[in-house]
């Protein structure tokens, strides 16, 4: 399985979800991706489409972790709740070793905004601070 961002940015609708549905069902080792790739999509990520949104964060967190579980943070009050769902499940199943002082602050800080409902931000850093 190869994982490709010019494939990945021409997709649409059904093919999109196949080939992303692929790779995330793949072990990570066995999928080839260039790192200048994983680097390009985190730069695009506030281009992209919904979908290709979701998707962006849910194969960056699968390929590359240490690299995109700290964009997560913002797209927890993103407009359409398809990626504030997918930017909270990142979070929540990331390592506990890669949720540093950064995550925890700008979380943290998107919590006790006035401005957005912040229950689930909550349960969250709760997550976070049990061992």
């Amino acid at each position: 399985m190869e994982f490709s961002l010019s494939q990945f940015v021409k997709l649409r609708d059904e093919q999109l979800v196949q080939f992303c549905t692929a790779l995330l069902n793949t072990s990570t080792e066995n999928v080839k991706f260039r790192s200048s790739d994983i680097h390009e999509l985190r730069f695009r990520l506030e281009s992209l489409d919904t979908a290709h949104l979701v998707f962006a964060l849910e194969l960056g967190a699968h390929l590359a972790p240490n690299d995109f579980i700290s964009a997560a943070p913002p797209f927890l009050v993103h407009p359409d709740v398809s990626v504030a769902c997918s930017a909270a499940r990142i979070l929540h199943q990331a390592p506990k070793e890669l949720i540093d002082k950064a995550i925890v602050d700008a979380v943290s800080a998107l919590a006790a905004s006035k401005s957005q409902s912040n229950e689930f931000l909550n349960i969250l850093l709760q997550s976070w601070a049990t061992p």
